[in-house]
């Protein structure tokens, strides 16, 4: 149990609890659970702070805003994730190679993520507060990346990101629907590429135009036709 005094968790704090730093040995004892107290007054964890433990599930307190970076990468059993109420930035790879992980809800406090923060989990559905202004590149996935972890059925893309940065939902070949937000402005390259088919991608406003079929060019696999039915927000200007 992390008590309620603890301000902030630093870097490799629980890095392969048991082990020395960078140690990857047989027998190499890890973190099963972690508690913090229902007072806590958690503001941070740093770093590398739960690098490749065995966490199965996460309730982070209410006071947390900012997760650093590979905080909690290689936690391959981690299933779920409660963000609290005041979580504001999650760091590069902060969760990346959580295979196992398949839902995340994002509290309206959280403002950033950063590249990678999400690549190699199994979520599946996927809603982006309006809270949130700024996605990096590759956060839920990457063109270049294996599609052995890639889930991703639905995106829901609040109204305040106004970019879609390359790679960002890229390698999701069960990817259905996405939700474009009326504030986004620009579609990064291969923000959306190696996805077989799109059922609907459209825009929040409900304002669409003659264009009922657009489709882009593939990199990954050129014989596979992104087929988008409906139409993007007429605030996007580059694609």
């Amino acid at each position: 149990t992390i008590p309620a005094s603890v301000t902030s968790i630093g870097e490799y704090a629980f890095y392969n609890d048991g082990c020395t730093t960078y140690s990857w040995e047989a027998g190499c004892k890890k973190l099963g659970q972690v508690v913090f107290s229902e007072d806590s007054q958690l503001e941070g964890i740093e770093r590398y702070a739960f690098y490749a433990n065995n966490l199965t599930s996460l309730v982070l307190p209410d006071t947390l805003k900012y997760i650093g970076y590979m905080a909690f990468r290689y936690n391959s059993n981690l299933t779920s994730i409660d963000f609290g109420e005041s979580i504001e930035h999650i760091d590069h790879y902060a969760f990346d190679g959580n295979n196992a992980l398949t839902t995340v809800t994002f509290p309206n406090t959280l403002t950033r993520i950063y590249d990678y923060a999400f690549r190699s989990t199994g979520i599946t559905s996927l809603v982006i507060p309006d809270s949130v202004t700024f996605i990096d590149s590759c956060s839920f996935g990457c063109s270049n990346d294996s599609q052995q972890y890639k889930q991703l059925e639905s995106v829901v893309i609040g109204d305040s990101l106004t970019s879609i940065r390359y790679g960002t939902f890229a390698n999701h070949r069960n990817l259905q629907t996405v939700v474009i937000g009326p504030s986004v402005t620009s579609i990064g390259e291969g923000a959306l590429s190696t996805s077989s088919q799109y059922e609907s991608v459209k825009n929040t406003s409900g304002i669409y135009s003659d264009a009922s079929l657009i489709i882009l060019n593939n990199s990954q696999n050129p014989g596979v036709e992104v087929k988008f039915y409906d139409i993007f927000p007429t605030s996007v200007g580059d694609i």
